[in-house]
């Protein structure tokens, strides 16, 4: 039997889907009779708890008696950095410290939406990370002209070696204010205003 037969019978995808076929390799190799395997499996599936000591069939029992997830009656505690952060982060962030495993969370001012957990989100005692966009990667390709982007870094006697118009400058929030809405998670021990930059050149997959 394979995973996809695993499954129609009854099994759930993924530890017990594992245990079933470690049942199956077991059964074989004790010499047992491969034609009563599906009822064998349906059996423990019916009824795992008759099964819990069963050497054999143990584990792949508990694995189905594993109890269902359940959101947590009250949200861990977190709390948010910074004003007008993108809702869908602030959501996500909500999302998170609903799981089980959550202890306490923060929501940095450079916040924004990412995979389950928002950029910028972070658990317990952290702070901000960068300043954090202001806008998609498409968004910033349709709004800055790589003319005006070199006269910007020219001003500030920036030496460009490469680079893709969806980092430049204007696609970051403003990093004082960023700072300034952190006071009480940290301490500035200065400041680093870059001279020279290379980063993923302008037509390559970015690193996130």
């Amino acid at each position: 039997m394979n995973t996809k037969d695993l499954i129609q019978i009854g099994v759930p995808q993924g530890e017990p889907v594992k245990c079933a076929h470690a049942f199956i390799l077991a059964f074989r190799e004790s010499g047992g009779d491969m034609s009563r395997l599906e009822n064998e499996i349906v059996a423990i599936i019916a009824d795992p708890t008759s099964f819990l000591s069963d050497p054999m069939r143990e584990a792949l029992a508990r694995s189905l008696c594993m109890p269902a997830f359940k959101q947590r009656e009250k949200p861990a505690p977190w709390q948010q950095w910074g004003s007008g952060l993108e809702p869908e982060a602030v959501k996500q962030m909500a999302n998170a410290c609903a799981l089980p495993i959550s202890v306490a969370g923060a929501l940095m001012p450079d916040a924004h939406v990412g995979y389950g957990l928002p950029i910028g989100g972070v658990s317990l005692h952290s702070a901000s990370h960068g300043a954090g966009r202001v806008m998609s990667r498409t968004k910033a390709l349709q709004s800055f002209t790589w003319s005006a982007v070199k006269k910007l870094l020219a001003e500030h006697d920036v030496t460009l070696h490469s680079a893709g118009l969806d980092e430049v400058p204007g696609v970051y929030k403003d990093i004082d204010t960023v700072m300034a809405a952190q006071t009480d998670l940290v301490d500035v021990l200065g400041r680093f205003d870059p001279k020279l930059v290379k980063m993923c050149p302008s037509g390559e997959r970015a690193e996130d």
